[in-house]
């Protein structure tokens, strides 16, 4: 925004910003004064008051002592680039602070769920067993039924927080050595009920034998569960 004669002569804070610290600039002038180029990124200020911002290259032009006797500054204006970067930045925050706010959610979710959770599944642990003495066959089913239900509604509690740790790549497996037969049945009997109502017959073709496999067995139990679900909900009665 200046012309020619506006400049020549002018010391260079005629376009200080004043977005730079003063050691940002004794570090810049160390460096040429000891002979050696500087490279940064420079906030300036036009005629007219707009800041804007310069990729600068300052070299030193030694004298026959080695000692600078003057200095070129090359420039290109980078204003567009550093506003990208500037709301990139801002975005990657925005997307922090939400995935902080999410685990928070998560965490309060799942400790308000979990309490009450809990005492379903010890209560209709004890009406399954009967420690307190013998209930109706069709009640001890029902007992049954609630504890497999609760038990598989905390395991969604669980697959939730998983989904959270997988997002910031904190997920890890539990491996373990155990007879998938028994999976295939637990998640069997889980979707018996929808595929009663829903008039599809459902039956497993499992080998007599163990069948042994190394897996995390919640992961296994929650495919198998998505699996079953949509075969029942997509298959005509």
């Amino acid at each position: 925004g200046y012309s020619r004669a506006e400049l020549v002569g002018q010391n260079h804070r005629l376009v200080n910003s004043g977005h730079h610290p003063r050691e940002f600039f004794q570090t810049l002038y160390r460096t040429i004064a000891s002979g050696a180029v500087w490279r940064g990124t420079i906030q300036n200020r036009n005629k007219n008051g707009d800041l804007y911002w310069v990729d600068t290259t300052i070299v030193p032009n030694l004298g026959e002592d080695g000692r600078p006797e003057t200095y070129t500054a090359i420039r290109f204006e980078v204003s567009d680039h550093v506003r990208a970067l500037k709301a990139l930045e801002v975005a990657q925050n925005e997307t922090r602070r939400a995935a902080q706010a999410r685990d928070r959610f998560f965490a309060n979710i799942s400790h308000e769920v979990r309490t009450p959770l809990n005492a379903v599944l010890g209560f209709s642990d004890i009406m399954r067993q009967q420690l307190f003495g013998p209930i109706p066959p069709r009640y001890a089913e029902y007992a049954e039924a609630i504890h497999k239900a609760g038990g598989h509604l905390l395991e969604l509690i669980n697959d939730v927080l998983d989904v959270s740790r997988i997002e910031a790549d904190r997920y890890e497996l539990n491996i373990e050595r155990f007879d998938v037969r028994e999976t295939v049945s637990a998640a069997l009997a889980l979707v018996r009920v929808q595929a009663d109502d829903k008039g599809v017959d459902l039956a497993a073709v499992l080998p007599p034998e163990a069948l042994t496999i190394a897996a995390d067995r919640r992961a296994v139990k929650q495919i198998l569960l998505n699996l079953l679900s949509n075969a029942v909900k997509f298959t005509p009665s």
